[in-house]
């Protein structure tokens, strides 16, 4: 965190035990937990991991876990959401999804893979039953303004000196990574290949892209107020001023857009792939990685060889 470095978070091994029901393991890991406070003297374990919420589908699996955290010692138990306002947060996390070219159009994504109304609710209710409070927060972009969320307002201490990126995990635009899904359906080992090269772009070199984000914001919108009832709910836990908007249904969404926007640069780096695609180097390369090497792996499990 000091390096300013984006990762699954100090607590990924808990909630991968907690994943998979290994509570052994968990109980031992926070009491880890706990020894290590003593020992540098601190008051405060602060766990993060972006996994929290999707490795917790569990049937009473936060329940189970702060069941086991006061068993540890822990005496005082509080849980942190910043939120992002919903339809935003869902297109961006649509483009996460849609890297490999496999999650679908944005509309057939909403349907099979917005899971986050759900995951929330399940935190919040069981957090409820459990008394633990949760203090809401909405994400904001201000300078500054994350760092106070976490230390000076949640764990009230000082704001330490942390070089936060301006720019995490960028993504691509909706018509690239239209082009990536494309694609993966006709050459799907030159996926990462594409990924990489429409990732070197910068984002002001690229188009607008307006027709797809338009669409998308609408699908979003609609997928959004599905859940009313739940975003109302984490309304009422954010401070004045820091409400989330629930958009309402959209009276009609368009068809899907037919055409992508590229601007030169775009063009350019696509066009470079492609030059480079049919280069008997970038073909071997390309063999390795997507037929020679998991054939070779599964023969290896095969056989019982161990590195």
């Amino acid at each position: 965190m000091a390096a300013g470095l984006v990762s699954a978070g100090n607590a990924f091994p808990l909630v991968a035990s907690v994943h998979h029901s290994d509570w052994a393991s968990v109980q031992g890991q926070l009491a880890g937990h706990i020894e290590g406070a003593r020992d540098r003297h601190c008051e405060t374990v602060l766990l993060t991991s972006e996994l929290f919420l999707p490795y917790f589908r569990a049937n009473d699996a936060w329940l189970n876990l702060l069941k086991v955290a006061r068993g540890v010692g822990f005496s005082v138990t509080e849980i942190l959401v910043v939120l992002r306002r919903p339809t935003e947060q869902l297109v961006s996390l649509y483009k996460h999804r849609a890297k490999s070219g496999t999650a679908g159009t944005v509309k057939v994504w909403c349907q099979n893979g917005y899971e986050l109304p759900a995951d929330l609710g399940r935190l919040r209710r069981q957090a409820e039953s459990a008394e633990v409070p949760i203090t809401g927060r909405q994400y904001t972009r201000e300078q500054g303004g994350l760092e106070r969320i976490f230390f000076k307002d949640f764990l009230r201490i000082s704001i330490p000196q942390v070089d936060i990126p301006g720019s995490v995990n960028p993504s691509l635009s909706l018509s690239e990574l239209a082009l990536i899904r494309q694609m993966a359906e006709l050459r799907p080992e030159l996926v990462p290949n594409l990924y990489e090269v429409l990732l070197q772009v910068p984002a002001k070199d690229k188009a607008a892209d307006r027709v797809q984000e338009n669409f998308a914001a609408a699908v979003a919108a609609q997928a959004v107020a599905a859940h009313a009832d739940e975003w109302a709910a984490w309304n009422a836990l954010l401070p004045d001023g820091e409400q989330l908007e629930i958009p309402e249904t959209p009276a009609q969404i368009s068809e899907p857009p037919t055409e992508l926007e590229f601007s030169e640069a775009q063009l350019e780096a696509i066009s470079h792939l492609l030059a480079r695609a049919a280069t008997p180097g970038f073909i071997a390369e390309t063999f390795w990685r997507s037929l020679l090497r998991p054939g070779l792996g599964r023969l290896a499990r095969g056989v019982g060889l161990r590195r």
